[in-house]
């Protein structure tokens, strides 16, 4: 788990301790803990919707969070023209899945260990792990310092429920972050031949997208630098290039990696 946290510690560095907990909670229960009946669930997430304000910051459409949940993230989400009502029922859908507090446990070990490497406080770990047991694990909340840094607004779902609309959505937002007036090197790993080409011929309607193999990058091959192009390096090691993107199969979530700026 300790390239996992890396990841999210990476993408949110202002995370407490007990944002971290939360990650690892969401992680094992998904969004069981709050789950209430379809229409209502509806209801409390278009007020949400409506309710939201713009951040100064890019947000992608989806987190991992493990092997089993994603957060989508609303703003993102509500942006691209993605149907609430339909996010909305993958939440209620992805509740009530078997609990498995031994996991959990061994889980939340790591991660003291892990903030315990980052110099976070032990004594803050074991008297929030401590609370958090007494009360039984009851539904928490992120920490102040973490809302006001993020301004969280999200959904818990199933991961199974990321469509390829969502992952190319994905990919095309991380894309168009790059500034359209220099050329950017992007590795791209993972996923399969034919997830790649799809995306990359899709986005390249839109941005103009050149792709390459990792071969021919490392053989010096010489890119116009007045193209203001993005080029896409299938396998190339993420820190020869300016970002790195990995496409998430679910096939091997032992093989996923973690050393990216996105996961898709």
């Amino acid at each position: 788990m300790i390239n996992e946290l890396d990841y999210y510690y990476k993408k949110h560095p202002e995370s407490k301790i007990q944002d971290f907990i939360k990650y690892v909670y969401q992680k094992h229960f998904g969004p069981g803990h709050f789950i209430v009946e379809a229409n209502h669930a509806y209801n409390l997430l278009m007020r949400e919707a409506d309710a939201l304000e713009p951040v100064a910051f890019r947000e992608d459409i989806y987190d991992y969070v493990g092997d089993v949940y994603a957060r989508v993230n609303l703003r993102p989400y509500v942006s691209y023209g993605f149907d609430l009502r339909e996010l909305s029922a993958w939440f209620v859908s992805s509740g009530g899945a078997p609990e498995n507090r031994e996991d959990f446990t061994a889980d939340l070990e790591e991660l003291r260990a892990y903030l315990i490497g980052k110099r976070f406080s032990k004594d803050e770990f074991d008297a929030l792990t401590a609370r958090f047991r007494v009360l039984d694990w009851r539904p928490f909340s992120h920490t102040p310092h973490y809302r006001n840094a993020y301004h969280p607004a999200y959904r818990l779902i199933n991961r199974k429920f990321i469509t390829d609309e969502l992952r190319f959505a994905q990919f095309r937002n991380f894309l168009r972050s790059f500034p359209p007036d220099e050329l950017s090197l992007i590795a791209i790993r993972g996923g399969d031949e034919g997830m790649l080409t799809k995306c990359c011929e899709r986005t390249a309607k839109e941005l103009p997208v050149t792709v390459i193999d990792q071969n021919r990058f490392n053989a010096g091959v010489e890119f116009d630098r007045q193209s203001h192009q993005i080029v896409l390096v299938k396998g190339a090691a993420p820190g020869k290039c300016a970002a790195a993107i990995y496409f998430d199969d679910g096939k091997n979530p032992d093989h996923r990696k973690y050393d990216c700026d996105l996961i898709v």
